[in-house]
């Protein structure tokens, strides 16, 4: 029983802590300054706010990309999937190859070599 109390304990201070953030952010938005004093505090708590975002987010998304799997870009990999890209009209991208898929660049890159003519010297 004594774990459940403490984690409704922990629930109950970061959802204090979110309540606290939004009410001082409504603040934030409705407040209007008329002095050079209030402006400055304005842009003090304002940079601060901005801060605290900015660290949420890369606190966030370090956790999403721990989360996330690994993708596997090996030649062997992408060689496998290159048959499912055999039939795209490739020439549709001509010049614009930078903007496509990895992949479809492999399957440009193989029919190249294809049509190459093999050296007889």
């Amino acid at each position: 029983m004594e774990r459940g109390v403490e984690l409704n304990s922990e629930l109950t201070e970061a959802l204090d802590r979110e309540w606290a953030l939004a009410k001082e952010g409504i603040a934030l938005a409705n407040q209007a300054n008329t002095s050079e004093e209030q402006v400055s505090a304005f842009h003090c708590k304002l940079k601060r706010a901005m801060h605290g975002a900015i660290a949420d987010c890369r606190v966030e998304r370090k956790r999403a990309r721990a989360a996330q799997p690994t993708t596997d870009l090996s030649d062997a990999s992408m060689r496998a999937a290159a048959q499912f890209t055999d039939n795209l009209p490739l020439a549709n991208y001509e010049g614009i190859l930078h903007l496509v898929p990895r992949l479809v660049n492999v399957v440009t890159a193989n029919q190249q070599q294809s049509n190459t003519q093999p050296c007889s010297g």
